[in-house]
């Protein structure tokens, strides 16, 4: 069974938030799924900042198996350090370098309802 990981838009109305699903290729987007190992909220609101949190572990375990990634799948996981960054298809743009963005790693241990256990670490961004 071939899989990808994909990302599956689970939000409402000014509160997106955003799944980092593992999926068999042939199944609809909003189908079934074989693991949840991330999430991320784009939008910073008064109660939750602006995070990615992604079980590493098992993103790794499912690059191993051979899951592919699509190329949102790709450029989240590639701010981990998971996945190196894609190239951009007709060389960049840009005749000076931008700067790294600054990371804060933490460790995540619960989101709303759904818990995160020790090995999921969660990132805040500006």
């Amino acid at each position: 069974m071939r899989v990808k990981i994909k990302l599956r838009d689970q939000g409402i109305k000014r509160q997106p938030k955003i799944w980092l699903l593992v999926q068999p290729c042939k199944k609809n987007l909003k189908g079934k799924y074989l693991e949840r190992i991330g999430v991320w909220m784009p939008m910073e609101r008064k109660t939750v900042k602006r995070n990615i949190a992604i079980n590493i572990h098992r993103a790794n375990y499912w690059l191993s198996v051979g899951a592919i990634p699509t190329k949102g799948a790709h450029r989240v996981l590639s701010r981990f350090g998971i996945l190196p960054a894609l190239n951009s298809a007709y060389g960049s743009t840009q005749s000076y370098e931008k700067p790294e963005r600054v990371y804060q790693t933490t460790h995540f241990w619960g989101f709303g309802k759904q818990k995160f256990g020790a090995n999921k670490v969660a990132m805040h961004y500006k």
